[in-house]
């Protein structure tokens, strides 16, 4: 095949190579596509609006050499480039709108790799570069071949993950989640400068995640929230499509407690109190195909506390000061406040649960059963 070639519109396309036996399942096939695709100008020769609710703009170029053999489709080379330009899509059958997608993507036999593709998805902003080996082994199932690999970075400036959850259509029975990751392994640094999760907000988040075609995991992980520091680890293991585990370690460190009021309007509470709180913990779960935590198979250890805590004229003190004539309710401070805990065997433990502010003091242990909450706490109080 020598040149050939077609135009209509904007959109051109040619075709040149080579296919050996190709009347056999065994053909070989060495072909150079070379295309100009006009988004815009695809409904001008199928009514891909009115039909399937699809809106595209932009243009896909590309122009890639093409080797391989028909019966041997995973072993494809590839060499060449495809590029992207203002690529704009909506459709009723993706989650959120994609726009300004633009990028560069050069294929080097059996990998591929780009220096930096960048996006759209809803409000949220993407910045993807990196290199991909073997990729068409992700197509396989994991364990029959030796999984693509994957190195690379991703960077945002603003990220909603709160977009991809419907918080409004919950079905009234929970459907069945069948775990399940490509036959892929690797690494990719990650840069988010802001992040909505859970409508709780966090910034200059960075960490390293890899994973393998069973296990999500980063070793360490940072971010900041409300004016404090996370630092922690975490690991989704996949032991079957419906048995799945989390770990989770960690440490939150000078979170302050009216920052995060102030951000959830709760109430004027942010206006009346003040405190830094800490925590730590170690966390293991293992879920069903439902995502229902296993409570006998929950580990846990940690502890949490509050440091120079204090609540100034809220209107319920100054109610209590009026009834009992004391100004001092005006202003309570909460010296220090610590406490550690235990998970095992579905049974929550509470040690050193102490409390004191100025002149009085509180200490609280024991056990709640999480399964059948049975209880068993005691408690100690030292008054004036």
């Amino acid at each position: 095949i020598s040149d050939a070639s077609v135009r209509s519109g904007s959109h051109r396309f040619s075709l040149a190579g080579s296919i050996r036996d190709y009347l056999e399942e065994h053909a070989a096939f060495d072909l150079t596509v070379k295309g100009l695709l006009a988004l815009n100008e695809i409904r001008d020769y199928y009514p891909v609006d009115e039909e399937l609710g699809l809106e595209m703009e932009g243009s896909v170029d590309s122009d890639v050499r093409i080797t391989g053999r028909i019966d041997q489709l995973e072993n494809i080379q590839l060499r060449g480039t495809v590029s992207t330009t203002e690529v704009a899509v909506q459709s009723p059958d993706l989650m959120l709108p994609l726009r300004d997608l633009n990028g560069r993507i050069r294929f080097t036999g059996d990998s591929f790799e780009t220096d930096e593709i960048t996006f759209f998805f809803g409000a949220s902003d993407y910045l993807i570069a990196g290199r991909v080996e073997r990729f068409m082994a992700i197509m396989e199932e994991a364990g029959s071949v030796d999984p693509a690999r994957f190195t690379g970075r991703f960077h945002s400036s603003f990220f909603d993950s709160d977009e991809f959850m419907d918080f409004e259509d919950v079905p009234e029975e929970p459907e069945p989640f069948d775990a399940w990751l490509p036959n892929l392994e690797g690494s990719i640094d990650v840069d988010i400068e802001r992040l909505l999760f859970f409508t709780l907000e966090a910034t200059d988040i960075s960490g390293t995640i890899q994973m393998t075609p069973t296990s999500i995991f980063s070793e360490r992980a940072v971010l900041s929230m409300y004016q404090g520091e996370m630092e922690g680890a975490f690991r989704w293991d996949i032991f079957a499509p419906d048995h799945t585990g989390v770990t989770f370690n960690g440490e939150l460190r000078n979170m302050r407690v009216e920052e995060l009021f102030a951000d959830f309007e709760i109430g004027n509470l942010s206006e009346h109190v003040r405190a830094d709180f800490s925590a730590s913990t170690q966390f293991y779960a293992e879920f069903d195909e439902y995502m229902e935590m296993n409570m006998a198979e929950v580990k846990a250890d940690g502890d949490f506390g509050m440091e120079e805590a204090r609540i100034v004229d809220h209107p319920v003190q100054e109610s209590l000061a009026q009834l009992f004539r004391s100004d001092e309710l005006k202003d309570l401070s909460l010296d220090h406040w610590t406490a550690t805990y235990l998970i095992e065997d579905g049974v929550l433990t509470l040690t050193d649960f102490n409390l004191t502010s100025r002149d009085i003091g509180l200490n609280l242990s024991g056990t709640q059963h999480l399964i059948t909450e049975a209880l068993d706490y005691r408690a100690e109080v030292v008054l004036p």
